[in-house]
């Protein structure tokens, strides 16, 4: 079949990989930029400064940052690009943004700013968008968690203001408070704290050190939630540590043995 991908990052490249190694007798990878891009900005974030200092930043900063990242575009790995790049049945047209799309018997045509393309099937390697109403598991309770937008003024339309507010544990907040009690024992682990955040739960370098975050934060936050059940664990200790025969001819010993 002959396979159309749209799309130019990580995610557009592996889909053409397996297209091709699944038998399709072409691909054909769309992009409506002009140009293939070379840099990956966000691997310049790797490091511990930015990682531990990142959350701790002005809104208007970590803001300022990402919008710069995403806005010079993220170059695909260098190894995804050789898995294909020497197929003859790859093809690559740029500049070609996708105007229409009509359906032509079993065929697909597809109208580009490069010109038309037939096609059988078409991968959309385009990225997503966040979006808290649409998961059922959020979906019920999406209204009143914070969002970027409610806290920071930014261009309609501005994606990454659609993100979730976190808290530094990944926990909802609520966008009016004692609207809903709860709220905050629900972690979000996912691209969409990485606004809040960082590179913590989307990144694989620094995904390691997210999960211990999180770990720790939810162990911290059960233990403060349940200290008279572990102050009552503590009283009724009595796992002695010496057994009483260490030291033949002492009999003074607390507590005392055999009580």
């Amino acid at each position: 079949r002959r396979v159309v991908v749209i799309g130019l990052a990580a995610s557009a490249f592996d889909n053409a990989a397996m297209a091709l190694e699944a038998g399709a007798a072409l691909v054909t990878m769309l992009g409506r930029a002009p140009a293939l891009p070379r840099l990956n900005k966000m691997k310049q974030t790797v490091y511990p400064g930015f990682t531990h200092g990142f959350p701790a930043l002005p809104d208007t900063e970590k803001l300022r940052i990402l919008q710069h990242i995403a806005g010079q575009r993220i170059a695909p790995p260098r190894d995804s690009v050789r898995r294909i790049s020497a197929d003859p049945r790859l093809r690559l047209l740029l500049a070609a943004a996708v105007t229409k799309a009509d359906r032509v018997g079993q065929e697909l045509r597809l109208e580009t700013a490069a010109g038309p393309v037939e096609v059988d099937l078409v991968i959309l390697g385009t990225g997503f968008t966040v979006d808290l109403e649409a998961p059922p598991e959020t979906a019920g309770f999406a209204s009143h968690i914070l969002r970027w937008h409610d806290r920071v003024p930014g261009v309609p339309g501005d994606e990454w203001l659609d993100f979730p507010y976190l808290g530094s544990s990944f926990e909802f907040m609520e966008r009016a408070s004692g609207a809903l009690p709860g709220l905050d024992r629900v972690h979000c682990f996912t691209h969409s704290a990485q606004l809040s955040l960082g590179n913590l739960a989307n990144d694989i370098p620094m995904v390691g050190e997210g999960a211990e975050r999180l770990a720790a934060a939810i162990t911290r936050a059960l233990f403060i939630e349940d200290s008279e059940h572990h102050w009552q664990r503590l009283l009724a200790y009595d796992d002695p540590e010496l057994l009483g025969d260490e030291w033949p001819g002492v009999s003074n010993w607390d507590p005392p043995l055999g009580g």
